[in-house]
């Protein structure tokens, strides 16, 4: 038989089949054994239907068997036809075929997922779109003028409203257009040239209103808003209507023809309906869009169009020609600025990036300046412009900018606070470190400092921020030229740069260029010290070394010999570059600043004279300080520490005794809170009081540095603590000298502390208690001092005191942040000061004897909560040693096995007699 015969006779169905040519079967046997076939999946069973040629099938009893009879012998032949690799055909047949023709017929099962985006969930939506039409909901696209008119609110939200392009002036939408074309960098100069035309063009139009009241463009936004609103309100009143009580209508009415006749008509089916649009109810099927606006919606907000709304086009036109090259006609425009308002800041920035930019910009910088300067004071002499608030010039009047620019010149806020020497009875006479200066100071001053009112910020000619933008302008290149080729580069940078802009600008604006480039650099300085917290390390490292640059430059360039006060500002630049230095971690490469800086201010300063001639007769007349001579930990030294220095202060006090008495008759004396430390107030405010007195013994004038004592006490005392790290003999021989220069200050006695107790700790702790209780007693509201004194307890087993006192010590930090009185203060103060002879030693005692035990159960607790089983098994050893890790009975290795069988034995053999 033939092999297509042989597969459709496998069927098991009655088929009867035509009789086929020799050429149909050889084109049939070909198209089988064809490898072209069409493929199917593994995961589909396609079925193969051969109806009957002969006739209709029988329908009786037979068939259901006869189907399944069917499928089943299908399925087995189509896996044995897979399995030996024979191709598949699917085989269709009819009445109308022709003898021997067989076609090859892939059943395709396609799915419309096009128009349906719904997924097969619970909600009741059928997936297929053509099976339940009426089920799938239809959604309304948005129509043209829709999607027109949300295209025109985006682009005008983006030209009024975004950062770079949005104005709060007068301004058009086509302004905001051609200053998009302006301000975007890809614009090509015909669109440049055509922005600048169209600028021409709208600067004479507004020329022409300018003091007139104009009408604001709509936008297209409330535009659409009005339409929103008039639809709401036609609704409204729609469904108000249905509300009131209307007059049914009749279910027929009667209507007289021309003839005579009378009809009855029905009006929901008789009566013709007019057209949508025609009715009042048209708006409902229109898009908002489409609304008309009545002309009583239609107010626009008017405005009146000023002098800077004009300098905003202008501004435009000199940025446009700036980008196409022409500076002369860029320069004219913003010198047309200046002349309408002269302190328009636009205006000199764009002139001074043209003048850096040009040749010959040096002297048109100056050109500039002289300009600004005339026409400020020509505005101020016709009353136009108040005058601009110069601290230099009056001191007494503007207290707050004098202030501000000293916080601004000292390294720390700290000294500042107290910008002159005067006598003070307060024992808060020094800081300690940079950090702890604020909190220290604040705590004492708070209460009697009162905190400078700023009305409005003071006014700044334009002179001054022409000088300020130029030292931006420095800044930025030269911030770029560190970030590229490094510290020295920028440094050389500076160096190139001052040179000729300080020789063009002279001593007319070259003092103030300095200061104001000062200040530039100052402000990233303050910003890295003090307001580095959200401030990367790499980011901090940089601004550090451009400060240092800067610095660095004007040594080099020996600047301050063109200065009129160069002795003030090389040590305001000394002083600055030490606190960069040490910020930056180079405390090797401060050492030869800060020895310039102390240098010069022992030069030039009468106060460190009178000073040292004062400790120096002091040191004659008293004897040695017996408190820091070894003693056992147990010697109560207050009152040593006290007399020693009433010793030493005592001939001070007696030489300064008339200056004392009349400072007292001129000034009111600060009530004591406390007649028991008027022993220790007394020598401080001696002391302090010394050089103006011995100033005016001597008849000697006041040098240049009197006032700078406080940067350079700060100075000293970072340059004795970074020294005293390197050498421990060095540190001890300037903690000395800076003792006799400074008799009340607890820097030196905290610093000697920490060195003799770095030295030998057993042996030298208590020498380190006793200066740290010196340090201490010198000045109460140090917390630096107070931790330090606990830490050197706590070393010593005084454990309760230790606890004691670092309570006290957060009560004074809550104290000195929150800025409570000085009476609590003082008070606070004083049981620090009595705590060790409050807290005995006896409780310390005990407490020593049981920590071992305490710190063995605290191991031991530690051992049992993270040792235990994790199964809770009990153990093989009962209580003794875990000799093996074993939580399950197969981990135990196999040597122990008859080690557990003996142990098990003799538990058995343990517990039987007891059992009986």
């Amino acid at each position: 038989m033939h092999p297509i015969r042989a597969c459709l006779h496998s069927c098991g169905a009655p088929i009867a089949l035509l009789p086929m040519t020799v050429a149909g079967t050889l084109a049939v046997g070909r198209a089988a054994a064809s490898p072209s076939t069409p493929a199917f999946s593994s995961l589909e069973t396609l079925p193969v239907g051969l109806p009957s040629l002969s006739g209709p099938k029988s329908r009786g009893a037979a068939a259901p068997s006869a189907a399944g009879q069917y499928r089943s012998t299908s399925f087995k032949t189509v896996r044995r036809r897979r399995r030996s690799h024979a191709a598949q055909v699917t085989l269709r047949g009819g009445i109308g075929l022709g003898s021997g023709l067989l076609r090859a017929t892939r059943v395709c099962y396609e799915r419309d997922i096009v128009r349906n985006t719904l997924a097969d969930t619970p909600s009741g939506y059928i997936q297929d779109p053509r099976a339940h039409p009426a089920a799938m909901p239809r959604y309304d696209s948005v129509s043209r003028i829709g999607a027109a008119t949300l295209e025109a609110m985006d682009r005008e939200r983006e030209l009024l409203e975004r950062e770079d392009l949005a104005y709060p002036g007068f301004t058009t939408l086509r302004i905001q257009e051609l200053k998009h074309i302006v301000v975007n960098k890809a614009s090509t100069k015909a669109e440049l040239q055509h922005a600048a035309d169209a600028l021409r063009e709208e600067l004479s139009a507004l020329r022409e209103v300018i003091g007139q009241e104009v009408e604001k463009p709509i936008s297209t936004q409330r535009l659409l808003l009005l339409k929103w609103q008039q639809r709401q309100q036609r609704l409204q009143g729609r469904e108000s209507a249905f509300q009131v009580s209307r007059p049914s209508t009749p279910a027929f009415r009667v209507v007289a023809q021309a003839d005579g006749t009378e009809v009855i008509e029905r009006p929901g089916r008789d009566t013709p309906r007019a057209p949508v649009d025609e009715t009042d109810d048209a708006y409902l099927s229109q898009a908002v869009e489409a609304e008309e606006l009545s002309p009583e919606a239609l107010i626009p907000e008017k405005t009146i169009v000023t002098t800077v709304d004009v300098n905003h086009v202008r501004y435009l036109l000199g940025l446009t020609y700036r980008r196409l090259g022409q500076c002369d006609e860029a320069e004219q425009i913003f010198f047309e600025m200046l002349a309408d308002d002269v302190t328009n800041v636009d205006a000199v920035e764009s002139l001074l990036e043209l003048h850096t930019g040009i040749e010959g910009w040096t002297p048109r910088i100056r050109v500039l300046l002289d300009y600004l300067d005339t026409q400020y004071t020509k505005a101020v002499e016709e009353g136009r412009l108040p005058p601009a608030c110069s601290p230099s010039k009056d001191p007494a009047a503007n207290a707050p900018c004098a202030e501000e620019r000293r916080v601004a010149q000292g390294p720390d806020p700290a000294p500042t606070l107290t910008p002159s020497l005067q006598p003070s009875s307060s024992p808060l006479s020094s800081s300690v470190y940079p950090a702890d200066a604020v909190s220290t100071a604040a705590g004492a001053n708070i209460a009697r400092t009162p905190t400078p009112g700023y009305t409005m910020l003071p006014r700044v000619a334009p002179v001054e921020m022409a000088l300020s933008l130029l030292s931006d302008l420095i800044v930025e290149a030269a911030a770029h030229k560190c970030s590229t080729d490094g510290e020295g580069a920028a440094s050389r940078f500076f160096i190139e740069a001052l040179g000729p802009i300080v020789q063009a600008l002279g001593r007319d604006y070259g003092c103030d260029l300095l200061e104001s480039l000062f200040r530039a650099v100052d402000e990233q300085h303050f910003a890295v010290r003090f307001d580095s917290k959200d401030m990367s390390p790499e980011a901090r490292k940089f601004a550090l070394s451009l400060v240092i640059a800067f610095l660095k430059a004007l040594m080099a360039r020996r600047i301050h010999e063109m200065l009129p006060e160069s002795t003030r500002f090389h040590f305001f630049t000394l002083v600055k570059l030490h606190a960069a230095l040490r910020s930056a971690g180079r405390v090797h490469e401060s050492y030869k600043i800060c020895e310039q800086l102390m240098g010069l201010y022992r030069a030039h300063s009468s106060v460190y004279r009178a000073r040292v001639g004062a400790a120096s007769n002091a040191a004659l007349r008293s004897s040695p300080l017996p408190a820091m001579s070894p003693s056992p930990l147990g010697v109560d030294c207050s009152s040593v520490l006290r007399a020693s220095a009433a010793m030493r202060t005592g001939a001070t006090a007696a030489e300064v005794g008339v200056g004392r008495a009349a400072a007292e008759a001129s000034a009111p004396r600060s009530p004591a809170a406390d007649p028991s430390r008027a022993l220790a107030v007394a020598p401080e405010s001696a002391v302090e009081e010394a050089p103006a007195a011995e100033s005016r013994r001597l008849s000697e004038a006041p040098d240049v540095l009197d006032d700078q004592d406080a940067n350079y006490r700060e100075a000293f005392f970072q340059y004795v603590n970074d020294r005293a790290h390197d050498s421990p003999a060095l540190g001890r021989r300037l903690c000395m000298e800076a003792m006799a220069e400074f008799p009340l200050c607890a820097a030196p006695w905290e610093t000697l502390a920490l060195l003799i107790h770095k030295e030998d700790p057993k042996r030298n702790l208590g020498d380190a208690i006793i200066a740290a209780r010196r340090a201490m007693e010198l000045e109460p509201f140090n917390v630096r001092v107070i931790v330090t004194l606990a830490n050197f307890y706590k070393a010593a087993h005084r454990y309760e005191l230790y606890d004691r006192m670092m309570d006290r010590y957060r009560l004074m930090s809550y104290m000195v942040e929150e800025g409570a009185s000085e009476a609590d203060m003082v008070a606070t103060a004083d049981e620090i000061a009595a705590l060790e002879e409050q807290t005995p030693k006896s409780q310390d005692l005990v407490e020593e004897m049981g920590r071992p035990m305490k710190e063995f159960l605290e191991r031991m607790e530690q051992a049992t909560t993270y040792s235990m089983p994790i199964d809770k098994e009990p153990r093989a050893y009962q209580d003794g040693p875990i000799r093996f890790i074993a939580q399950q009975p197969d981990m135990r290795p196999a040597e122990v096995e008859a080690r557990d069988e003996a142990l098990r034995r003799q538990r058995r053999m343990i517990e039987s007699p007891q059992q009986r």
